[in-house]
């Protein structure tokens, strides 16, 4: 990655802000290579709404392309209408999950785009995560597939299987097609993050009700959600979500009440301390004015030059993350722990083939699985991880090094 590719990433964060200033000239003097490469960022990361908004409340004196410019205007359309997708899809939910006396909490977005946001559109939502209790998941799962809910066709593997070795049950479609809807039983996966989220009796009794769209909403209390937020940028994809992470944070924090004792004492509880102070301190560089209970005491404080890493790593290759994730964990683990991953990905259990492929893990036909299995890694999955060189994608790895090391350092 070029200082000229870290230029437009900063861009990027800069006209995501409203205190940062941008010079009126500064979009209209990229060249053709650099506006396609800074429109590919903002798609991949849903940008387009966002931008447009801060564009006409912050940034009126810059001067848009008109590629740019036309693709800030449809984005926003679309998501209008996505937003009204979504808002429909959650009263569904609701009601079926509601009929069937289970408890649950709408995850993240929900809340953001309905509640945080100045206008549900200039928060994107790919999908809708609903957190279940771990006995009952299974359970509403089934339910929704007998509302006419239809398992997708990228992910068929045994319901079992996938609920045991992740933190969600595969994902479904709605009814009408155009909502994807994962059930999660936990937040985090204990098999990749770097931290645990405690989910207890005193996490269902602080969510909370809203109102979208006229009916009652059952949502992470503010401050579950911002440690939420906080644990899947971190720990889950190690910054790499997109610049939407500051301005979910921000929002939040400055429209809501944060119970900022609970928040830190759990922050410790599960050793994310220092990226919640990491995370906040990048908040705060781009949204000054939110106001932020820091914990007493001593604590770390990350320097220029770890936030600036943090910062890029928001806009990391949004192709390639998974790949670049996998590679980048592995090279900083013990060789005791790099064996046992690559024992797992060349020697996968029946439960992993049952997770992947519709079989029953239990049955001899699972074992006719294996060759499938054998041919994706050597096809697909081996090459794609070594295309994650050095050459094309070390900046990032050097990124996700550090990041990870002063995590380590500051705890």
């Amino acid at each position: 990655m070029t200082q000229r590719e870290d230029h437009l990433k900063l861009l990027i964060l800069d006209l995501l802000s409203p205190a940062r200033s941008v010079a009126p000239d500064a979009l209209i003097n990229l060249d053709e290579a650099e506006q396609a490469a800074l429109l590919k960022d903002i798609r991949d990361h849903r940008l387009g709404p966002m931008l447009r908004y801060m564009h006409q409340n912050h940034h009126a004196d810059v001067t848009l392309p008109e590629t740019l410019k036309h693709y800030l205007e449809q984005s926003y359309r679309k998501s209008v209408f996505r937003s009204l997708h979504i808002q429909q899809a959650l009263h569904h939910l609701n009601i079926l999950i509601g009929q069937a006396g289970v408890p649950y909490v709408a995850l993240k977005g929900a809340f953001l785009a309905y509640h945080a946001y100045p206008n549900p559109a200039l928060r994107p939502m790919r999908d809708i995560d609903m957190l279940v209790p771990y006995e009952q998941a299974i359970e509403v799962f089934q339910q929704l597939l007998a509302a006419g809910y239809q398992r997708t066709h990228t992910v068929r593997g045994d319901v079992a299987s996938y609920f045991a070795l992740s933190h969600q049950l595969p994902p479904l479609m709605s009814p009408h097609g155009n909502v994807s809807i994962e059930l999660h039983h936990r937040i985090s996966n204990p098999q990749t993050d770097d931290a645990p989220f405690t989910i207890d009796d005193n996490f269902w009794a602080r969510s909370i009700d809203l109102l979208i769209g006229g009916r009652l909403i059952r949502v992470e209390s503010p401050t579950d959600l911002l440690r939420h937020l906080i644990h899947h940028a971190v720990y889950h994809h190690q910054f790499n979500v997109g610049p939407l992470f500051i301005t979910d944070v921000a929002y939040l924090i400055a429209n809501h009440p944060i119970d900022w004792d609970t928040f830190w004492q759990l922050a410790e509880t599960d050793c994310m301390l220092p990226g919640a102070l990491l995370s906040l301190h990048l908040v705060k560089a781009y949204w000054p004015n939110i106001k932020i209970t820091w914990p007493t005491g001593a604590h770390p404080v990350p320097s220029a030059e770890i936030l600036l890493t943090a910062k890029l790593a928001l806009l990391g290759d949004h192709d390639r993350r998974v790949e670049v994730m996998f590679r980048g964990t592995v090279a900083t683990l013990p060789l005791k722990e790099k064996a046992k991953i690559f024992r797992a990905r060349f020697l996968p259990t029946r439960q992993a083939l049952g997770a992947t492929y519709p079989v029953d893990p239990n049955s001899w036909a699972a074992y006719r699985y294996y060759s499938h299995y054998y041919l994706r890694l050597w096809t697909k999955q081996i090459p794609r991880f070594f295309s994650i060189s050095k050459k094309s994608h070390g900046h990032e790895l050097k990124q996700m090094a550090q990041l990870r090391g002063w995590l380590k350092s500051a705890k």
